[in-house]
C-alpha cells in the first residue's frame, strides 16, 4: 500500500462526455472521474468508448491534470476474464488510477497491471483506516470513505492511515450505505452495485419522499474539512449536464484557493465580512440542481430530519416570487429575484392550497421545525419566461384554463438560463492554454535554438525540449530585433500553449527569416506535447502473483449433504434453533443481544452440539470498533468456534490484528462482504477467510459457475435493503 503524498486540496470532478472534461478543467478541477463503456457504477450515463477515452487522457495530461477510471461495480464470474482486454489499452494509454469496489477486481487489477494506483470505491463502505489495512498488500493509494462518518470519525481517519482521503462534499446522497443497498436490486431488477441503480430511495411511500436525502453541499465547511486531513474533495454528478459540474467544480476551486491564500484566520474573517460572497455561490449551485435545498450531510451531525427532501426527489429549483393575483387564465407574478430571457419557472401549490401527496399543515410545520425549508407542492403550470424582469416588479403570465392556479402559490425557477450561458462561455467555449516558458538563442554564426519547458524544474510535471534551427546569419539589411522575433514565436496558434515567459538572447545584427522561427516553434511545441503524454504511457507486463499471507489453509470443502445454519435474533429463535436436531451451527447476531450473554449463549449451543457462531454488525464504525476490542477475550473464548464478518474493519480485526484463525476459528464471510468471482474468493482466503456466502443479486447459472462448495447459500429470512 502506497506511502500519502500530500499535494495540497485536489479538486476532483465529475465527467460522462467530452464536454465535460473540457469544462471540469478549464473551471479548476485537478482531476477528472470518468467512466467507460463497461464496469462503471453508471451505466445509464454518456460514457466515453475507447477513442474518446484516450483523448480524454491525453487533454487531462497535457493540462497536468490527473484522469481516475470508474470500474467500481462487482463483476461476476464470466466477467472478470474480460477486464483484461477491457482495461489494457487505458493501462497502456496512461490513465492514472481505477476506482474500484470488487475485491476481485482489485486483486486482478494487482496481479495483471504493474504500477497502477486502485482507489478504494466508497461502495467499499470503508469506516476506518482498520478496513482500509486489508489492502496493505495492494497497490491502494486512496480510499474514498463512506458518506456517512461525522468530521470526528474523519480526524480519526486520517490520524490513522497514510492513504490519501477523498471525501464527497458535493451532490447526492445515497440513503443507504454505498454498496450495501440491494432496493433497487430486489424491488426493480436493477443492481446498484452493477451500475444500474433505478433510484427506489426518490419514489414516493405513502405520499411523501421518505427515503430521498437532499444533495449534500459543504462550501462553509472548507475550512473544517481541510483542517481534518482530506486530500481530495469529490463533487458526484457524473449523471449530470457538463455546466452542473463546471458550476460546482468553480465555485470549490474559488473557496479552496481562497482559503491557502489568507489562511484560516483571515479566511473566517473574510466570509464574516462578506457573507454575500457563499451566499451568491449557493443560489448559483440551487440553480444548477438542488432537491429542497442542501445539507451539510453527516459531516457535521450523525443524522438529522433536515438531511431529507420529502416533498420533492428531484431538481426543487430556486424559489423567485409569488403568484399575487388570478383572472381567468392570467397570473399576476412577483419577483424576488432578477429572471432572465428563457428561464424556466414553474408555479406550485402554495402552503395553504390542499397539497396532494404532500404532509397536512401540521405535519409540514413540525418539518419546518425541523429544519426542512418548504419548497410548495405539486406543480400546476411550467413556462419558458419570454423576457428578462428585474427583482420587485411583477407581471403576467397565462396559463393553460382550468388549472388550479391561485392566490398565495409559489414560482420557482427551476433553469436559470443566463447562469447556464455564462458556464458555457467561461468553461466550455472560451479556450483555455496551458503556460509554458520559452528562451530564443541566436548567436551570429552558430544554430539559433528555442527552448521550451512547462512548469518549473522542481514541479512533477516539469517538461523540457530543445531544437536547433539554422546558422543565424548577420542582417544584410533591415537586423530582426528582439520584438520582431518575441511576435513570430508567440504565435502558437491552435496549438494548447501560450508563452507565459519568453526571453531572447540573441545578437544586434542578425537575420533569421520567420518561416525558420514558424518551423522551430511548431516543432518544438509538437515535441513537448508528444514528450508529456509519451511520459504516462506504460509497457503492458504482468505482474507476479499478488503475496499470499503466511497463514495459508487449504481451500474447504463443505458437507456434499447440506449442513444448516440459522441466524439468531431473539431469545426465542434461539430456544426454537437449538431444539432443531438438523440445525448445525448457531449464528449468534451480536447488534440484537447483550454483550454479557454470549458465553451462556454459547454453551447452551454447544450443550446442544451445534457449532456457535458470532455474527458480527453489519456497520462497524469506530465506537463499535472499540466496544468489541474490549471484548477480546470473551469473543476469543474456546466456546465461540468463529465469526460471520460484514465488513472490511471486521475483517481487519478478527484476521490480522487478533490472528483469529491462528486460534482455530473459522472466519465466514457475509454475503456483503462480496465474492461474487474466484478472484475475490482468493483475495479473502489469503486474509484467512474459509467459507462464504452467496452474494443475494447472483442466479442459478451464476452461483453454479462461481461454485457454492464453500458458500452457503441463504434460503429464508428477510434481506437486508
Amino acid at each position: 500500500m502506497a506511502e500519502r503524498k500530500r499535494r495540497g486540496i485536489e479538486i476532483l470532478a465529475p465527467a460522462s462526455s467530452m464536454e465535460g472534461v473540457y469544462a471540469a478543467i478549464a473551471a479548476g478541477a485537478d482531476a477528472i472521474y470518468i467512466g467507460g463503456t463497461r464496469f462503471g457504477a453508471r451505466a445509464y450515463a454518456n460514457n466515453l468508448d475507447l477513442h474518446e477515452m484516450c483523448a480524454a487522457i491525453d487533454y487531462v495530461h497535457l493540462y497536468g491534470k490527473h484522469i481516475y477510471l470508474t470500474v467500481n461495480t462487482l463483476l461476476k464470474p464470466g466477467e472478470i476474464d474480460e477486464l483484461y482486454t477491457y482495461l489494457k489499452p487505458y493501462y497502456q494509454w496512461g490513465i492514472d488510477a481505477v476506482i474500484v469496489q470488487d475485491v476481485g477486481v482489485l486483486k486482478f487489477i494487482a496481479d495483471h497491471f504493474l504500477g497502477l494506483p486502485i482507489h478504494a470505491s466508497t461502495q467499499m463502505s470503508l469506516t476506518m483506516a482498520e478496513g482500509a489495512k486489508c489492502f496493505e498488500r495492494y497497490p491502494v493509494t486512496r480510499l474514498v470513505n463512506a458518506r456517512e462518518l461525522e468530521l470526528a470519525e474523519l480526524k480519526l481517519l486520517r490520524k490513522n492511515t497514510s492513504l490519501e482521503i477523498e471525501s464527497f462534499v458535493h451532490g447526492a446522497l445515497c440513503y443507504c450505505y454505498s454498496g450495501q443497498c440491494l432496493m433497487s436490486s430486489m424491488i426493480g431488477g436493477r443492481s446498484g452495485n452493477r451500475g444500474r441503480c433505478a433510484q427506489p430511495c426518490r419514489l414516493p411511500y405513502d405520499g411523501e419522499y421518505l427515503l430521498s436525502p437532499k444533495d449534500i453541499c459543504i462550501l462553509d465547511m472548507i475550512p473544517e474539512l481541510i483542517e481534518a486531513g482530506i486530500d481530495s474533495f469529490k463533487i458526484e454528478g457524473r449523471m449530470k449536464r457538463f455546466e452542473y459540474a463546471a458550476g460546482v467544480t468553480a465555485a470549490y476551486r474559488r473557496e479552496v484557493d481562497r482559503y491557502f491564500e489568507l489562511g484560516k484566520d483571515e479566511y473566517r474573517e473574510f466570509h464574516r465580512n462578506h457573507p454575500e460572497v457563499l451566499k451568491k455561490a449557493f443560489t448559483d449551485m440551487q440553480d444548477l440542481y438542488n432537491r429542497g435545498g442542501f445539507s451539510r450531510g453527516y459531516y457535521p451531525t450523525h443524522n438529522h430530519p433536515n438531511m431529507m427532501a420529502f416533498s420533492r426527489p428531484n431538481h426543487s429549483g430556486v424559489f423567485v416570487g409569488n403568484v399575487e393575483k388570478v383572472h381567468e387564465n392570467t397570473a399576476i407574478l412577483s419577483c424576488t429575484q432578477n429572471l432572465n430571457a428563457q428561464d424556466v419557472l414553474e408555479i406550485r401549490e402554495g402552503e395553504n392550497a390542499s397539497v396532494k401527496r404532500q404532509k397536512s399543515q401540521k405535519k409540514m410545520k413540525e418539518q419546518n421545525k425541523a429544519g426542512e425549508e418548504w419548497q410548495g407542492g405539486e406543480k400546476i403550470y411550467e413556462f419558458t419566461l419570454g423576457q428578462a424582469r428585474m427583482a420587485g416588479t411583477h407581471f403576467e403570465a397565462k396559463f393553460t384554463r382550468g388549472l388550479p392556479v391561485k392566490k398565495g402559490d409559489l414560482v420557482y425557477r427551476t433553469k436559470n438560463n443566463s447562469l447556464l450561458q455564462q458556464i458555457s462561455r467561461e468553461y466550455l467555449e472560451k479556450e483555455v492554454k496551458i503556460p509554458i516558458s520559452g528562451e530564443l538563442i541566436a548567436k551570429e554564426g552558430r544554430e539559433a535554438e528555442l527552448l521550451v519547458c512547462r512548469g518549473v524544474l522542481e514541479d512533477e510535471n516539469y517538461t523540457f525540449i530543445r531544437v536547433s534551427g539554422d546558422i543565424v546569419q548577420s542582417a544584410v539589411n533591415q537586423p530582426m530585433g528582439e520584438e520582431r522575433l518575441r511576435a513570430a514565436l508567440e504565435k502558437t496558434g491552435n496549438t494548447p500553449f501560450y508563452f507565459s515567459k519568453l526571453s531572447i538572447t540573441a545578437s544586434e545584427n542578425i537575420f533569421i527569416p520567420v518561416s525558420t522561427l514558424n518551423v522551430m516553434r511548431r516543432e518544438a511545441l509538437e515535441a513537448l506535447a508528444k514528450k508529456i503524454l509519451l511520459s504516462f504511457r506504460r509497457k503492458h507486463t504482468k505482474c507476479q502473483d499478488v503475496p499470499k499471507e503466511e497463514i495459508k489453509k487449504e481451500r474447504k470443502i463443505l458437507p456434499s449433504v447440506p449442513s444448516i445454519h440459522v441466524s439468531v435474533m431473539t431469545k426465542e429463535q434461539l430456544d426454537a434453533a437449538l431444539h432443531v436436531e438438523k440445525v448445525s451451527r448457531i449464528y449468534y447476531d451480536l447488534s440484537s443481544f447483550p454483550t454479557g450473554e454470549i458465553i451462556t449463549a454459547a454453551t447452551r449451543t454447544k450443550e446442544a452440539k451445534k457449532e456457535f457462531f458470532c455474527r458480527m454488525p453489519r456497520i462497524f464504525r469506530s465506537a463499535t470498533y472499540n466496544l468489541f476490542s474490549e471484548l477480546k477475550y470473551i469473543l476469543l473464548d474456546d466456546l465461540v468456534d468463529g465469526y460471520l464478518l460484514q465488513n472490511y474493519e471486521e475483517l481487519y480485526l478478527f484476521a490480522k490484528k487478533w490472528h483469529a484463525q491462528e486460534k482455530g476459528k473459522i472466519l465466514v464471510a457475509d454475503a456483503m462482504l462480496y465474492a461474487m468471482n474466484e478472484p475475490a474468493k482468493q483475495f479473502f482466503r489469503d486474509l484467512g477467510v474459509e467459507e462464504f456466502t452467496a452474494p443475494y443479486e447472483e442466479n442459478a447459472q451464476e452461483l453454479s459457475a462461481l461454485g457454492l462448495c464453500d458458500m452457503a447459500l441463504t434460503v429464508y429470512g428477510r434481506l437486508p435493503l
